[in-house]
């Protein structure tokens, strides 16, 4: 008997550490993705690139392309999000029994990651579809931006430390 719980806490446990990798690893559409492209992938597939349209000189045709694309992306999203959910509760479910099915239990976390992997290629893809759309200035543009951005962040971080004295140059 206390073998069986033994095997159940175990399970509980090994599920609930499955999960909290899925969930945690998962890049989300709205503007957060830090996985896989960093802040250029932020800035091309969040909202970003729209608050800097007229700087970036976007035309029109781009901007409907790029929401277009988005949208695509997202609703591909939605559904392998669904389908990943499904996998695991599946496994959880396996997970539940006396004797569980150890090459199920691989299989199903193998179609997890490559739900997983899917959810990264289409990302990424995004991200270079974006950029195949965008010309050599536009381009060049957004580094720019970007870079401008970096140096007003350092520059409010190093301001922010001076005021609670964390400044380096103060240490001496």
């Amino acid at each position: 008997m206390r073998r069986k719980t033994l095997l159940i806490t175990l399970a509980v446990i090994s599920l609930i550490s499955l999960t909290s990798f899925i969930v945690w690893s998962q890049p989300c559409m709205k503007g957060d993705m830090e996985h896989g492209g960093g802040r250029l992938m932020k800035m091309l597939d969040g909202g970003m690139l729209d608050e800097y349209a007229d700087e970036i000189q976007l035309t029109e045709q781009q901007l409907t392309q790029i929401q277009d694309l988005r949208y695509q992306v997202e609703k591909s999203m939605i559904d392998l999000r669904a389908d990943m959910e499904k996998k695991s509760l599946e496994l959880r479910k396996l997970l539940d029994e006396d004797s569980p099915d150890r090459n199920k239990a691989h299989q199903y976390i193998e179609n997890i990651s490559g739900i997983q992997a899917e959810m990264k290629i289409l990302g990424t893809d995004l991200i270079l579809d974006i950029k195949d759309m965008l010309s050599d200035e536009q381009l060049d543009r957004i580094k720019n931006i970007r870079k401008e951005n970096r140096e007003g962040k350092m520059d409010m971080n190093m301001k922010k430390d001076m005021q609670h004295g964390d400044c380096q140059h103060n240490k001496d």
